[in-house]
């Protein structure tokens, strides 16, 4: 779910200075199918061409696996870059990506990673120290993955297809760590002469490389030929943006797309009806919810806080906003993975704690401000 921002404006002036700074209000909606596939018939955009095109609501943040924090966007740099290893279809194991194989060593303190042949898709060699680069960078970053290999102490390259890690402790996670968007490979001679503009046009060693991106219009992606693996079936894909629910779902309905990504929740199962239009739903772990920054007034106050999480109907935005296609959260953790909880109470009714604050005019005032909330 998103806030109407403009309303929110309005009242409140004062953004928050990071995403770190942000405090979770109130989960919404768990186990929601997150990226429901919405394809045309026989006839569709893509059967008539080599191209497939996609129609996405939200524009390309950035193409740095590094930078990247909108999962529209790192869905995208994944077909673009490859990393050390890769989670299988299921996310239930690692295989390999450039590296072909890896042993552990040191009590758990030293991964050695034997690297495949692989060029980038301009033709140039990808080496190990393409990876030591982009590994410390993606960990350098600010406010980025970084924490997430606290342990590495170092990562070197003794040869053109050798790269070490060295650890201060055993870290399990480590594989499943390197498996993660923000550690995927870029040359390193390219990104340090282009800076800024690398991305603009970026280069990796993925099934599909960039050849024409307008952050807020289009991507233009089309098959790697330097791509170690088995080449795509689809050899062009074109990404068009499409903020608004309703046109991207016009665009699918009269076939000038093939696909459209996040369709609108409420529309889910009118969508399916249309004649020669398929929906496509499947588990996921997306959790939907509310983010406000409890280090400015009003939100410091727990019970302003507590009054709009119970303030909210979750059963009826389940209803309306996802066609019931979503289960009401109770836990922060992902439905039904490890330590989910849909046993703690949940109060719907917002009097029950209106009691609890002082300033009961001002809380209303903040529920109103909640109820500009879009779904």
């Amino acid at each position: 779910m998103s806030i109407d921002r403009s309303s929110v404006r309005a009242r409140r002036r004062r953004a928050a200075k990071a995403v770190l700074t942000l405090t979770l209000l109130a989960l919404v909606v768990v186990g929601v199918a997150a990226a429901a596939a919405l394809r045309g018939g026989a006839h569709g955009a893509a059967s008539a061409t080599d191209t497939f095109v996609l129609a996405n609501a939200v524009k390309v943040d950035t193409l740095d696996p590094a930078q990247n924090s909108v999962n529209e966007s790192i869905w995208l740099t994944q077909n673009i870059y490859s990393r050390l290893v890769q989670p299988n279809a299921t996310g239930t194991a690692l295989l390999p990506d450039l590296a072909t194989s890896w042993k552990v060593s040191n009590g758990g303190k030293t991964y050695t990673f034997k690297l495949r042949s692989a060029k980038f898709s301009d033709g140039t060699p990808l080496t190990a120290q393409d990876v030591v680069f982009s590994v410390l960078r993606s960990k350098a970053l600010k406010g980025g993955w970084g924490f997430l290999l606290d342990a590495v102490k170092s990562v070197t390259a003794p040869d053109a297809s050798t790269v070490v890690f060295q650890l201060t402790r055993p870290h399990a996670p480590l594989l499943a760590d390197l498996a993660m968007y923000a550690y995927a490979v870029v040359p390193q001679k390219e990104v340090e002469a282009q800076g800024d503009a690398f991305w603009n046009k970026p280069v990796g060693s993925g099934p599909f490389m960039v050849t024409s991106l307008k952050k807020d219009q289009e991507l233009d992606l089309t098959v790697n030929p330097n791509w170690y693996g088995k080449k795509p079936a689809i050899k062009n894909v074109q990404v068009q943006i499409v903020p608004n629910d309703n046109s991207r779902v016009l665009l699918l309905q009269s076939k000038k797309v093939d696909a459209i990504e996040n369709p609108p929740g409420n529309l889910i199962n009118q969508i399916g009806k249309f004649p020669g239009l398929q929906s496509d739903l499947f588990p996921s772990t997306r959790v939907d919810f509310i983010q406000l920054d409890e280090h400015y007034a009003p939100y410091k106050d727990k019970n302003v806080r507590l009054a709009l999480n119970y303030g909210i109907d979750r059963n009826a935005i389940v209803k309306l906003a996802y066609s019931e296609h979503a289960t009401t959260a109770a836990s922060y953790m992902p439905y039904k993975m490890l330590y989910w909880n849909s046993s703690q109470e949940r109060r719907s009714n917002i009097e029950k704690v209106v009691l609890r604050y002082s300033n009961i005019t001002l809380l209303y005032q903040f529920v109103e401000l909640f109820l500009t909330v879009k779904f």
